[in-house]
């Protein structure tokens, strides 16, 4: 029988023998944007599980969460099979004070983004929070002499 309970009537001498099998848990791993997991898979009770989030350049790790709750604030984090999880990885972008294409860097391309944006033109890559670098809710000269500053004073 594969019943964990079973119930039989002794007619006479008779040997039994109990099969234990190991509990298998699955593992899901999943990132938000801004970089990549590894680590899924199907892991035996008591296994050493190992999940790595990377993040993309441009961006840092927050932490692995599980229903949204904080398990681990480890890129690599390790913990043994119990159970099945399912897991994210959360990532944050970081912002460069003036970077407004996104490109990682603070040069002259800013500088004619922002002033794009100033004249009413709308470039596929602006970032708002980057360019604003006088944090005063607007896009306007004061960013663009603040930016120049930023570059001339490398």
């Amino acid at each position: 029988s594969s019943l964990a309970i079973y119930t039989f009537k002794v007619q006479g001498a008779a040997s039994l023998t109990a099969k234990f099998t190991i509990n298998q848990y699955q593992i899901a791993v999943s990132a938000e944007n801004g970089g990549t997991v590894t680590g899924a898979g199907t892991y035996s009770y008591g296994d050493s599980v190992a999940v790595k989030a990377t993040p993309q350049a441009g961006y840092s790790f927050l932490g692995w969460y599980e229903n949204n709750n904080a398990v681990s604030t480890l890129a690599s984090y390790t913990f043994k099979a119990d159970a099945i999880r399912s897991l994210t990885a959360k990532f944050s972008y970081i912002v460069i004070k003036g970077d407004s294409n996104n490109d990682g860097v603070v040069d002259v391309a800013d500088v004619v983004n922002i002033t794009a944006r100033i004249i009413g033109k709308t470039l596929p890559l602006f970032n708002f929070e980057a360019s604003d670098v006088v944090k005063d809710g607007v896009i306007d000269v004061a960013d663009v002499v603040y930016v120049i500053d930023m570059i001339n004073n490398k």
